[in-house]
């Protein structure tokens, strides 16, 4: 899983610096607050899993691990970008929510407070900007 946040890192760097377009300046730094806070994220696992006995993966074992995960390097405009990271962060869900079992209660408690900022970033901020159906709001159409 720590693995897997160091590639995410680095796609969300590629896609900070490769967006064009309109909504440059509010999607160039949602992309930068998110590879912030993903660096924090594989940072905090790997210093709490080392003690434990877990080894923090390479980044030749992360980019072997999940080569078809890394994104070209490539100008994409916003839509393309958040919906590449929103796709990114329900990954890093997926695989927080599997490792949640075979953890510490300590590991869990951190990877349970990291869903739920992946899922909030993911299916509010990310869905708002791509247009997809789940975030916007529930409006009933009323004829007067």
């Amino acid at each position: 899983m720590t693995a897997y946040l160091m590639i995410l890192y680095q796609n969300l760097k590629t896609l900070h610096y490769n967006v064009v377009g309109h909504g440059f300046f509010t999607i160039h730094k949602e992309l930068e607050d998110g590879y912030s806070a993903i660096s924090k994220m594989a940072d905090d696992l790997i210093e709490r899993g080392i003690p434990l006995g877990f080894v923090q993966p390479s980044i030749q074992s992360a980019v072997l691990a999940y080569q078809s995960d890394l994104l070209p390097v490539m100008a994409r405009d916003g839509h393309d970008s958040i919906k590449l990271a929103y796709d990114g962060y329900i990954k890093a869900i997926e695989l927080m929510t599997i490792a949640n079992d075979e953890v510490s209660s300590d590991i869990q408690s951190k990877l349970d407070e990291y869903i739920y900022y992946l899922r909030k970033e993911a299916e509010y901020k990310f869905q708002r900007y791509i247009g997809e159906p789940t975030a916007l709001p529930n409006i009933v159409d009323e004829d007067d």
